[in-house]
């Protein structure tokens, strides 16, 4: 692979976009990355899986990968959408911590605004925006070492504002191809992300991106063909039948 197209392989990966410069599609959209769109200034319109929420100065939402979402700017508006694949942030299992805290980019319907320090979010987000462009020694390390300070910097803004980081009874399993996981009944209910691959439920077939919600005492199996990597959360332990 020549170093041109490592770097447009990683265009794929990481990218950033001012809305000062860049007309985003208003009409809905569904991505497989994680996007966090932070207004400096103005204000913006957004709907994420059909609710409604607007941004004013210095306030940010996360969108989980997957999640349909549309953006609606008013005039004079500056802001940033950073979009990122699980692959390009997700180096150890401290970065998976990190993506999961207060449901960031994890629970679908839980997308909320959240007030942060400009001054921080915005200089990691310039920085981000010229490392791309000028792409220095190491920038892949420095542009994920800026997104950890800027989803530390919302974590600590909803600590500051009451919130308790979010730590849900969650679990990561990696499905070999072929792989089986028995019968079984989740009496508190259970929710799945799909991170990698396929995995099918109850003869349904779920994709990197999805996400699905059990109820209480749901029984279920479940399969891959092709291999994957789920988030799991688990209230209560699982019985196997």
């Amino acid at each position: 692979m020549t170093i041109q197209n490592a770097a447009d392989n990683y265009k794929h990966m990481i990218e950033i976009k001012t809305l000062e410069n860049f007309t985003y599609p208003e009409k809905p959209r569904r991505i497989m990355k994680y996007v966090l769109v932070y207004c400096a200034t103005g204000g913006l319109s957004m709907t994420i899986d059909e609710n409604k929420f607007k941004l004013r100065d210095g306030q940010v939402v996360t969108i989980t990968s997957g999640q349909i979402h549309s953006i609606k700017k008013s005039s004079n508006t500056k802001a940033f959408i950073l979009e990122f694949t699980l692959d390009f942030f997700c180096k150890n299992d401290n970065d998976i911590e990190l993506i999961f805290h207060n449901g960031l980019f994890c629970h679908f319907a839980m997308n909320e605004v959240i007030t942060v320090n400009k001054s921080i979010i915005e200089s990691q987000l310039n920085a981000i925006s010229v490392e791309i462009i000028k792409q220095p020694y190491q920038y892949l390390i420095s542009i994920h070492s800026r997104i950890e300070l800027i989803l530390v910097e919302i974590n600590r803004a909803k600590v500051k504002r009451g919130d308790e980081i979010w730590k849900p009874g969650a679990l990561f399993l990696k499905f070999e191809p072929g792989a089986t996981y028995p019968y079984h009944n989740h009496p508190g209910g259970e929710e799945i992300f799909v991170l990698r691959g396929e995995a099918i439920i109850e003869n349904v077939t779920l994709s990197e991106g999805d996400y699905l919600y059990t109820p209480a005492n749901f029984k279920h199996s479940v399969s891959t063909k092709k291999g994957c990597t789920m988030l799991f959360v688990i209230p209560e332990e699982v019985e196997i039948l």
